[in-house]
């Protein structure tokens, strides 16, 4: 296999940061913005085969609410966007905040329950 070239490479971090989600933007996309023109080929292949998944499915398996869909589970690729947003999740967010790993996330306001 070749390295992918370099119009291949700025697809790859096009497609990653215009999600049209944007903590899919930030997380994929800066990921892909770090790594992808550092890639060798087979690196490269399991990248784009991350992109290809939805959104909803890779904004769950991001944020902790789902494990990875079966076919991302042995990407290596995956496996490391997952080790860095979940590590920032921890790093950087209040455990109070969000949900435990597997659980829908938590909204700590309500909009509904806020006095006038």
């Amino acid at each position: 296999m070749a390295a992918p070239t370099a119009a291949a490479t700025r697809r790859a971090v096009y497609r990653a940061s215009q999600r049209g989600l944007l903590e899919l933007d930030l997380i994929l996309g800066g990921y892909a913005r770090e790594r992808a023109g550092k890639m060798d080929a087979k690196e490269f292949a399991a990248l784009e085969q991350v992109l290809e998944e939805e959104n909803p499915v890779l904004l769950q398996a991001v944020t902790g609410q789902a494990p990875p869909p079966p076919s991302l589970q042995s990407n290596p690729v995956m496996q490391e966007i997952l080790k860095r947003s979940l590590g920032r999740l921890e790093d950087k967010c209040v455990p109070g905040t969000r949900a435990s790993p597997g659980q829908p996330w938590t909204n700590p306001w309500s909009d509904l329950q806020r006095k006038q």
